[in-house]
């Protein structure tokens, strides 16, 4: 009697009847198995190099906005030390830098001769400070009749930035007119120069000017100030 064949049998039998396709089978199956672990390699390394990238981007962003940042600390706290540490200027420091000049020197040893006489030295009466404030007057006047414009500027720039320096302390308008009661050449002249200082004193400061001050000079000052002179104070504030 003959045996059964079963179905294991049968695989069995094609199995070993065709070898080559099983073979065939795996090979392909490792090749696939292969491709795709080095795409999914490919694309991890891809990922991993784009996560770098981006750190790094983001880590110089950090340090930038840092080294942005300590150098406005520092130049702030710089600016704050400089402040601290600029020395206002005052009538001395001007006289220091244009005594030794041919035109400018004269009116700034003038100035000084002033100051002098009016504030450091002890015992200076009425009548000689309200001299003093009569050749403060003439050197005034003696600066805008210069004929030789660039020079008669040169020397108004000076005494402007004397006014301007020292608006709290020498030039001040109540120290300039203090005396003018002890006054002995003339109520004109004494109106002229108290007037004058005043108007200088104003217009020192550009941020303080104003257009109508070329009406004060012109309706109030004009008889009592040598002729011309009020069309060169015009012309040197530019009103």
């Amino acid at each position: 009697m003959a045996k059964r064949r079963t179905k294991k049998d049968a695989a069995i039998e094609e199995a070993e009847q065709n070898p080559v396709v099983e073979v065939e089978t795996s090979e392909e199956a490792k090749e696939a198995a292969a491709k795709l672990a080095k795409e999914e390699a490919e694309q991890a390394e891809a990922q991993a190099a784009k996560e770098t990238e981006e750190a790094a981007a983001k880590l110089a962003k950090e340090e930038a906005e840092q080294a942005e940042a300590q150098a406005a600390k520092e130049a702030k706290e710089a600016a704050a030390k400089q402040g601290q540490t600029k020395k206002k200027k005052t009538f001395e420091d001007l006289y220091e830098e244009k005594k030794d000049d041919v035109i400018v020197g004269p009116v700034a040893e003038a100035l000084k001769y002033y100051i002098d006489i009016c504030y450091k030295q002890k015992h200076s009466d009425g009548e000689t400070i309200a001299s003093m404030n009569y050749n403060l007057f003439n050197t005034i006047i003696g600066a805008l009749s210069v004929e030789d414009k660039q020079a008669s500027k040169a020397k108004m720039d000076f005494i402007n930035r004397a006014f301007l320096v020292e608006k709290d302390g020498y030039f001040n308008t109540v120290s300039l007119t203090r005396f003018d009661h002890f006054w002995a050449y003339g109520n004109e002249s004494k109106m002229g120069y108290t007037m004058l200082v005043k108007y200088i004193s104003g217009m020192a400061n550009p941020n303080t000017r104003k257009q109508k001050s070329k009406v004060l000079i012109a309706e109030k000052m004009a008889k009592f100030l040598p002729e011309g002179i009020i069309g060169k104070l015009e012309t040197y504030y530019k009103v």
